[in-house]
């Protein structure tokens, strides 16, 4: 059911309804506003693809979403984007978080942040809903 509903489809339990608190609506939520970002044409630098790039990383480990999300990452990104996405990837496999020297308190790591951490609760209800 999980992975229908992330997969856009409608998906309806006996006599639920959406309410705020409901773990599918903050899902449905959070995915519209990761496609929303990822498709956004104001360019948001290279730090934010990065940061977008490492959050789609952590949902894909979880298993939940993230496969869809990170293709269409890809294809919106630059050649040199890719190659940091690949970097930050591989960095993320070997050595933990990579070292990036950013700075916190740019309007777009802020906006990009704020953004993976509502995402964040999703997966949290979502996760703690099915467990």
């Amino acid at each position: 059911i999980v992975m229908n509903y992330l997969k856009g489809q409608m998906v309806s339990l006996d006599g639920a309804t959406e309410s705020e608190d409901d773990p599918y609506v903050m899902v449905k939520k959070a995915r519209c506003q990761l496609v929303g970002l990822i498709s956004d044409e104001v360019n948001f630098g290279k730090e934010t693809l990065i940061l977008r790039a490492l959050g789609l990383l952590r949902t894909l480990e979880s298993g939940i979403v993230g496969l869809e999300e990170m293709r269409m990452l890809l294809d919106v990104a630059s050649q040199e984007e890719k190659e940091w996405i690949v970097h930050s990837i591989e960095s993320l496999k070997t050595d933990g978080l990579p070292d990036f020297e950013l700075d916190i308190n740019h309007p777009r790591l802020l906006h990009a942040y704020g953004f993976l951490r509502r995402v964040d609760c999703a997966l949290t209800a979502i996760q703690s809903w099915s467990d």
